[in-house]
């Protein structure tokens, strides 16, 4: 049985949807289900609550929708280009030179990003730290893979080195330690790229985190929402 479902709740860009969001009832989902969460948001201010609301068809995780607000077409389409599923790029260590670039270029938009309501301000800046930090990352990795490309021992002095300017604790020794690892590890081989990604992990866990949270807060002071339906394969279970 094909469900359609209107949501009207936060969405992640990584994440599954909370529970109020999920439709389960009587039936079992089959097969895969592309999870598609929205924003919704009852603003506390009362000027967005009476301003006249303005509707633009967007697409939100491979979806349809309707993006709703108090702002002019314009505005509307700037919010959505700096949502959290629309800015922020695929990084990984193993594609050092494409990310690095994805990431510059998100730095860059963030950085002439006029228009944009003052509510965000808190949400760029804290973007604007995590890429930073990414981009001393992969610039470093890809350092690190240089001296192996030109047949020269590989050291884990600038990886360490960036570690210790981003990070501390226990998340800095957990890098160090995974760092010198990696190193030690043949070029490329799986084990080396499985190394490599646990090793960015680690560093994005402790960096400044993801400030998709802030995204969500904005949009809700601002009385904005994400309107979506989409379908879902249902299999309705036996009494």
């Amino acid at each position: 049985m094909i469900q359609k479902r209107i949501y009207q709740t936060k969405y992640s860009k990584h994440r599954a949807p909370s529970k109020q969001a999920t439709f389960v009832s009587r039936h079992t989902l089959r097969g895969h289900v592309l999870i598609v969460v929205l924003f919704s948001t009852i603003s506390l201010s009362s000027w967005a609550a009476a301003a006249p609301q303005k509707e633009i068809h967007v697409t939100l995780l491979g979806q349809p929708c309707l993006l709703q607000g108090p702002f002019d077409e314009s505005t509307l389409k700037l919010i959505h280009s700096f949502g959290p599923a629309q800015l922020y790029p695929t990084l990984s260590p193993l594609e050092y030179s494409r990310s690095r670039e994805e990431a510059k270029s998100t730095l860059a938009k963030l950085r002439n990003s006029g228009g944009l309501p003052a509510l965000f301000d808190r949400y760029k800046e804290k973007l604007i730290r995590r890429l930073d930090a990414q981009v001393a990352f992969l610039e470093g990795f890809e350092e690190t893979r240089a001296p192996q490309a030109a047949k020269k021992p590989p050291s884990a002095n600038l990886l360490t080195q960036i570690g210790r300017r981003y990070l501390q604790g226990q998340g800095l020794k957990s890098f160090e330690t995974l760092t010198h690892k990696l190193i030690a590890t043949k070029s490329m081989s799986p084990a080396y790229r499985e190394l490599a990604e646990q090793l960015f992990e680690i560093f994005n866990d402790n960096i400044e985190k993801d400030p998709e949270e802030d995204f969500h807060h904005a949009i809700k002071k601002l009385n904005v929402q994400y309107m979506c339906s989409f379908e879902v394969e249902s299999e309705e279970e036996p009494d």
